[in-house]
């Protein structure tokens, strides 16, 4: 798995999983229909291998 935010280790035929937390930013928000909406976020360059599109992702998100 060659992803920063996803770290896993296998062991004993088991496999434990690690998840990052990352802040980002809002750049666009962009209303598709009158209940879907797409994000689009500042993802700092280091981090851009883990942020790429794939069609079908989708994220639930909150605010505060």
């Amino acid at each position: 798995y060659d992803c920063p935010l996803l770290h896993v280790q296998e062991f004993s035929g088991a496999v434990a999983v690690r998840l990052a937390v990352v802040t980002l930013t809002g750049r666009e928000l962009v209303a598709e229909t009158h209940d879907a909406h797409s994000i689009e976020f500042e993802v700092p360059a280091e981090l851009a291998s883990s942020f790429t599109y794939k069609p079908g992702q989708f994220l639930t998100s909150g605010a505060e």
